[in-house]
């Protein structure tokens, strides 16, 4: 510690500094001691020998507990003051300990996550004292969230192949029961051994599907799927098993002497009505087939073939010749029509399919994507380390973090399951003959194969803009309260979107890309056909996906499902990858929102003007922090600073030019100007195995929708699309119809709304009054509220905004943002004060201000100051097109970034800015920035502090809603 070295925690715990307390206080080497021998007795020892006996192994601090770690830190600490470390060092570790401590980790159900914690602080403090002094020093004062998830995940995946090699060496062997049939196979019976045809085959595989960092929510499983026998008691199994165990027994068995009846065959199996036509349907790897009358006829139909456990027996039996060594007590056999050459008759045919099925399915995961070409081009592109998950998932299936289920939980449907039967049966068929759901079997099956599952609840709604289109929806946020009927807590619940974490080609970003496009360029969009479906899943998560068709009867999903938290994530790392690749082979820019791909491309002759914008582009991105950067379920790029202290924001860091590829192949003489077509798109695409939805395709043009929005390149404008204004204008009329709504009404309209502020910035301040109905109704979501007046009044403005040429916005550059020294402020004991340079103006509010004409506050002066200071400014007629203004109300200050202020007459005065910005005929933009009351040059006017004649700014109109409330203060 005087050295400032590093040294282990475990000497700062209670037992290291008890242990260091007794060695210290300990004789000389050379005298001798007293030392309790093994067997009791004591004997004399050199001390030298007793010291080294008397110090506990150091544990590593990556192996202390969390109460040695508690002990230990404040310890560490004192002893940093004891040997006078630099206060600005004991502060920095002060943090760092506090920040483990306090790291919303530390409450985490999954073990590893508090596992990473204590790594993580192994891990950087012996780098932080093998680094300090060099060029590579750093900080630990914040807790660095990448390098700790990082940690995590390596913890997650040494965990994973630990549990997964244990999985791959696990399996059993079933021997036949005695012909009785009373009896079910007991743990004694399964012994390791190779398998047979007549082998009835178990693995202990799916109960170690789960990794062991995954907390357990529920009591610990049975290691096997059999029962686990009782008082030396075999319990029966289910009556299906139980059958045909019994058929078995006759067909593998000696029979008795005389059997002249056959045995009742068991009951065929009863499908729900309205899945009628999936009972033949059973998945195998890859396919989707029929599985053959033997294993499970179709209802209604006359199969003269037996069922596989079913036996045919004559009413006498025909002696044959002897198949066994006689010994006094032979038996003849008795002939069946059973061929035992085939294992149908040894396992249940509904349980041979799913496991089967199963086990295929583990072996190869059903995905579009050409795991070999994706190895290659993430090689050769140098894409491997930051997508280091694709090549395992795309051979093994994705690790999307669903919990293991150990307590079995499997909720009913929808009603909407019921109301669209005919539908429902069609998507579950497809999805079967697709081969992405196994079955439909008997739940009980899938629990027995599978171990505990849980399913989510399923509805089915009606695709929007899609007539006669459904989707299939699993409800993974169910139960939002675990309950006594429903213990277990959700999927979603244990699921951070932040682990998941993928680009989005939002709207800011596709404006800014646009407005930096050469003359001439042209856009075109491709949707990802199913691009959730394309991704498989690892089959440890498998339980958690279960489909819960009917009361009876379910599905096992093993790809990735809408409505899962980490969905969007999941495939957007796939589709991340894939735009890496496309800019890597020169084919860009290229953006996308999850399954929606923008593609952009220039005219060849400003191929390379544009190529050195990117490069600039690119060594900005370099000059900042590591990329990308992550911000929740967000990751992306910063570039250089602009003048109202936001940066550009990228998807990709611009590493790669655009290269020429028009010469490649064969093309109309258009698509010969420009750099690439869509056939170079199509033709990686082919490769890499990405299924474009084609009936979906906008080529490439001057225009094209993307999100909702159609975007000109050649106007540069961007408007709200015409289906998205019909559909917006039916949900208003909708609303109208209507004197109460729910939560989900208003969430619905305010959502559509709030999409077209896109086009429309000012339109956020007629949202305010949708935004406190749904503070109101989410207490309690499912009563019908009345909406406060405001909102009628604020959907007249929607309505004809939407109505008319309001929606349609032009693109343009980022705008420099002059400085003119503009300032405004309010006090309550004066009035209203404005600065613009050395010059000045003022008025006095109303002694009744607060009252008269309504209830008002310092918010509401605090923004007329702002709306006279434009006025103002707009007055002087500045050259520029785009200022700064100063404020002292955080309030202002914010809401005018957000267009809308939460204060109802506050937002009045921001309605009368926009609508006075909007007017005007020129560009015209306003950018604020805090300043502190004390640095504010318009706090004196505000307070009747007043500046000299000379330096008055000039008088502008005051509006007639606010003009009653105000008194000019200048003199004369």
């Amino acid at each position: 510690m005087e050295n400032g070295t590093y040294v282990e925690l475990f000497y700062f715990t209670n037992e290291g500094i008890a242990d260091a307390e007794e060695v210290a206080t300990a004789p000389s080497d050379e005298s001798f001691v007293w030392k309790q021998q093994d067997n009791g007795t004591p004997s004399l020892v050199e001390a030298s020998t007793a010291k080294r006996g008397l110090k506990t192994d150091v544990l590593p601090d990556e192996k202390l507990s969390w109460e040695q770690f508690f002990e230990a830190t404040p310890h560490m600490i004192q002893f940093m003051k004891r040997y006078h470390w630099p206060q600005d060092r004991i502060d920095m570790f002060c943090s760092f300990f506090l920040g483990i401590q306090s790291h919303r980790w530390r409450t985490s159900s999954h073990p590893l996550c508090k596992k990473s914690l204590l790594f993580y602080q192994a891990k950087q403090r012996c780098l932080w004292h093998h680094t300090i002094g060099s060029d590579f020093g750093f900080t630990l004062a914040e807790i660095e969230e990448e390098v700790l998830r990082n940690i995590r995940d390596e913890l997650m995946q040494t965990s994973f192949s630990t549990e997964f090699n244990k999985m791959q060496s696990v399996s059993f062997r079933v021997f036949p029961p005695p012909l009785s049939g009373t009896h079910w196979p007991a743990h004694n019976e399964l012994r390791p051994g190779p398998v047979t045809l007549l082998d009835h085959v178990f693995t202990t595989r799916h109960r170690l599907t789960m990794p062991s960092y995954w907390p357990r929510r529920h009591a610990t499983p049975p290691l096997l799927t059999l029962p686990t026998p009782s008082n030396d008691r075999h319990p029966s199994p289910p009556p299906q098993i139980r059958q045909t165990l019994r058929a078995r027994d006759i067909a593998f068995a000696p029979p008795p002497l005389q059997r002249t009846t056959p045995p009742t065959p068991p009951p065929r199996p009863m499908w729900p009505t309205h899945l009628s036509s999936l009972s033949a349907l059973f998945a195998s790897a890859g396919t989707a087939t029929q599985l053959p009358s033997a294993l499970l006829p179709s209802p209604g139909t006359n199969n003269s073939r037996p069922y596989a456990h079913e036996t045919t027996v004559p009413s006498s039996p025909v002696p044959t010749s002897r198949q066994f060594v006689p010994n006094g007590s032979e038996r003849p056999v008795v002939k069946t029509n059973i061929p035992i050459s085939t294992c149908v008759q040894v396992v249940p045919p509904p349980l041979m399919a799913l496991v089967s099925a199963l086990e295929r399915r583990k072996q190869l995961p059903l995905t579009p994507y050409n795991a070999r070409t994706w190895e290659l081009e993430l090689s050769s592109a140098g894409l491997l380390p930051r997508f280091s998950k694709i090549l395992p998932g795309l051979s093994q299936g994705f690790v999307i973090n669903f919990p293991p289920i150990l307590r079995t939980q499997s909720p009913p449907n929808n009603s909407s399951v019921l109301s669209y039967a005919a539908e429902f049966n069609t998507i579950i068929c497809k999805e079967l003959a697709k081969g992405r759901y196994l079955g439909p079997f008997p739940l009980p099956l899938i629990e027995q194969v599978l171990g505990p599952y849980q399913s989510s609840p399923l509805s089915i709604i009606p695709k929007i803009g899609r007539p006669g289109k459904f989707r299939v929806i699993q409800n993974f946020s169910f139960p939002l309260i675990p309950s006594i009927e429903f213990p277990s807590p959700s999927i979603n619940s244990d699921i951070a979107a932040e682990d998941f974490p993928t680009t989005w080609g939002k709207f800011s970003l596709i404006y800014d890309l646009i407005s930096r496009l050469p003359p001439g360029s042209e856009a075109a969009t491709r949707d990802v056909a199913e691009a959730y479906r394309t991704i498989p899943i690892h089959p440890s998560q498998w339980p958690a996906g279960v489909m819960k068709l009917s009361d009876t009867m379910g599905c096992i999903d093993t790809n990735l499902a809408f409505g899962s938290t980490p969905a969007a994530g999941v495939y957007g790392h796939i589709s991340d990858a894939c735009c890496e690749i496309f800019r890597f082979h020169g084919i860009g820019p290229v953006d996308k929102w999850v399954d929606d791909h923008i593609f952009f491309r220039v005219r060849t002759r400003y191929l390379n003007s544009y190529n050195k914008d990117r490069r600039s582009q690119y060594l900005d991105i370099q000059n900042h922090p590591p990329h990308p950067l992550h911000s929740g379920g967000r990751l992306w790029f910063q570039g250089r600073r602009r003048s109202d202290s936001s940066f550009d924001e990228f998807n990709e860091d611009c590493r790669h030019p655009l290269k020429d590829l028009s010469a490649l192949s064969p093309r109309p003489n258009h698509d010969a100007l420009f750099s690439y077509s869509l056939h170079d798109i199509d033709t990686l695409s082919r490769s890499l195995g990405i299924p474009w939805e084609l009936s979906k395709d906008q080529p490439f043009g001057s225009s094209t929708i993307y999100i909702g929005f159609e975007w000109n390149l050649q106007l540069s404008t961007v408007s709200l699309s015409a289906p998205k204004v019909t559909k917006y204008l039916g949900a208003i009329a909708d609303w109208r119809q209507r004197s109460r709504h729910v939560l989900q009404d208003v969430q619905s309209l305010h959502g559509k709304l709030l999409h077209t502020c896109a086009v429309i910035p000012r339109g956020r301040a007629y949202l305010t009054g949708l935004e406190r109905m749904i503070s109101l109704c989410t207490p309690k979501p499912f009563l019908p509220h009345r909406p406060e007046k405001t909102i009628a009044e604020d959907l007249i403005w929607w309505h004809h905004a939407l109505s008319s040429n309001l929606t349609t916005q032009r693109i343009r550059a980022p705008p420099n943002y002059a400085d003119i020294s503009a300032f405004s402020d309010a006090s309550s004991s004066f009035g209203i004060g404005v600065v613009i340079g050395d010059r000045w103006r003022a008025w006095r509010l109303h002694p009744n201000w607060q009252s008269l004409g309504g209830k008002r506050d310092i918010s509401w002066a605090e923004a007329v100051g702002f709306e006279l200071l434009i006025y103002t400014i707009a007055t002087i007629k500045f050259p520029h097109p785009a200022f700064i203004a100063f404020g002292d109300n955080m309030g202002i200050v914010e809401g005018w970034y957000n267009s809308r202020h939460r204060n109802p007459p506050a937002n009045e005065a921001f309605r009368r800015i926009h609508h006075f910005i909007h007017s005007l005929p020129r560009e015209f933009d306003i950018h604020t920035k805090y300043i502190p009351s004390e640095a504010n040059p318009a706090d004196g006017p505000s307070r009747g502090i007043l500046g000299h004649p000379s330096k008055l700014l000039p008088d502008i109109p005051i509006p007639i809603s606010i003009r009653y409330l105000l008194e000019d203060a200048a003199p004369g």
